[in-house]
């Protein structure tokens, strides 16, 4: 929206600009409120995220890591190459209490929308959209 130019200030919105972080400011992934991301796995495997006050908790939705967490410390190890997991046990804790409420205040806010009516697609439609991830492949 900022690059835009769309003010959409107040409870519009769920989120904040990422302009700062395309443009390479070194603080922007300093979250002065906790992000919630999912993450995209190899192997279409999913995995949700906080990132807050320089760290990152990643916990896998599905697969043979399901439930695993991995913590990031964005300051000191921006490429995450650094698991601070089997360490940080109290921060990661919390963390998880966190991303749960997160994704609690994200359903509830998804509730607040209503579903639009259900359209008929033909096969290069849906071709389409799985080839932008908006369809799963089993979903084909």
């Amino acid at each position: 929206l900022e690059l835009c130019d769309i003010n959409m200030g107040g409870d519009e919105v769920a989120g904040r600009s990422l302009v700062p972080a395309l443009l390479g400011d070194p603080h922007a992934i300093e979250a002065p409120r906790p992000l919630l991301a999912e993450v995209r796995l190899r192997a279409g495997r999913a995995a949700d995220a906080v990132i807050f006050d320089g760290w990152k908790l990643i916990v896998h939705r599905d697969g043979d890591r399901q439930g695993q967490a991995e913590l990031y410390n964005l300051v000191v190890d921006p490429v995450e190459l650094e698991d601070r997991a089997l360490v940080e046990f109290d921060r990661v804790a919390r963390y998880r209490e966190l991303l749960a409420g997160l994704l609690d205040q994200a359903e509830a806010r998804a509730a607040q929308f209503q579903r639009g009516q259900n359209q008929d697609l033909d096969a290069a439609d849906v071709q389409s959209l799985g080839d932008l991830g908006y369809v799963d492949k089993a979903d084909q």
